[in-house]
């Protein structure tokens, strides 16, 4: 599968700057959840980005024996 898009649901950080976007953009673009960070808000994106791989592991069948 592809991962289309990624919909944040909750953000409890306070700033100016938008990082869920950032880091879903290039999640998106690369299909992978491990991206760069964005400098100063290393934290942010790490929170984000585990939070896309549960999804994904979530969104996975299970294995059949």
């Amino acid at each position: 599968g592809r991962i289309k898009a990624i919909e944040v649901v909750a953000d409890q950080e306070k700033r100016s700057f938008n990082t869920p976007a950032f880091v879903v953009q290039r999640i998106v673009a690369t299909q992978s959840p491990r991206v760069d960070a964005m400098t100063g808000a290393t934290v942010s994106c790490l929170g984000v980005m585990e939070a896309v791989e549960g999804a994904l592991r979530s969104a996975r069948p299970a294995s059949t024996p």
